[in-house]
């Protein structure tokens, strides 16, 4: 599966103003992918490093590798 970069911002943007519920449906690209972002938004907001964010970072990767 591959990342959705738009779904990712959303989610990395959600999980910074501290939003938890997917606007996608459950088991989709989208879905994944926000969900993604999302973890590392909530990081930041909670003022820990996030790997990056234009690209998946590092809880994408290991969620991708599970997914492989």
């Amino acid at each position: 599966m591959t990342l959705d970069p738009k779904a990712y911002q959303e989610g990395f943007a959600a999980g910074e103003a501290g939003i938890k519920r997917c606007p996608y449906p459950a088991g989709t690209r989208e879905a994944w992918s926000w969900h993604s972002g999302q973890l590392e938004g909530a990081a930041e907001r909670g003022g820990f490093s996030y790997s990056t964010v234009t690209t998946p970072g590092l809880a994408f990767q290991i969620l991708a590798a599970r997914k492989e």
